[in-house]
């Protein structure tokens, strides 16, 4: 069945099916140009959204720390928008928070973030910081100043998206 949170979802048939897939996309988003990245990272987000493919991609030598530089220097608002949501959706898996935290920039990246003039990144970046938090083995290293000063900002904003999930993320923390 098809709903609004697995429309873009791709099978894990498909990274078994295509072994190297997730090493071309990290290849891609790391030397192609805009429309490249994009498209890879696109790729990345639509596999990380389906829960089997999580824990391999966020093992693919490379792709964390590509996203995590699209998120933070990309060119683009959608090259950026498009990093958050491959972090957002290898937030999401149990096994994969604790390592994620342990790379050096992810809260820098998703604090800058969150102040974004893009409503999508501001989402995006917060949701990844409400993923974090939904373990309560991870959520005590979330709770830092600089995150809760970054969510607390973020109850007020446009977006009743990102409202929500400042309010869920600060409840976590």
């Amino acid at each position: 069945r098809v709903t609004m949170e697995n429309r873009n979802a791709v099978g894990p048939t498909t990274l078994r099916r295509v072994p190297k897939l997730a090493d071309k996309c990290v290849e891609v988003v790391r030397a192609a140009g805009d429309d490249g990245k994009v498209a890879a990272l696109k790729v990345v987000g639509s596999l990380a959204a389906t829960v089997e493919n999580r824990v391999p991609l966020f093992r693919t030598p490379g792709l964390v720390d590509a996203a995590l530089d699209a998120a933070r220097c990309g060119a683009t608002d959608v090259i950026r928008e498009s990093a958050l949501g491959v972090i957002a959706n290898l937030a999401a898996a149990e096994e994969v928070r604790a390592p994620l935290l342990e790379k050096a920039q992810l809260l820098d990246t998703l604090v800058a973030a969150c102040a974004s003039p893009g409503n999508e990144s501001r989402f995006l970046a917060v949701h990844a910081v409400f993923a974090l938090s939904s373990s309560a083995d991870v959520a005590h290293a979330v709770d830092l100043p600089t995150v809760v000063a970054a969510l607390s900002a973020r109850l007020t904003d446009s977006d009743p998206r990102t409202r929500q999930r400042a309010a869920m993320a600060l409840a976590n923390i």
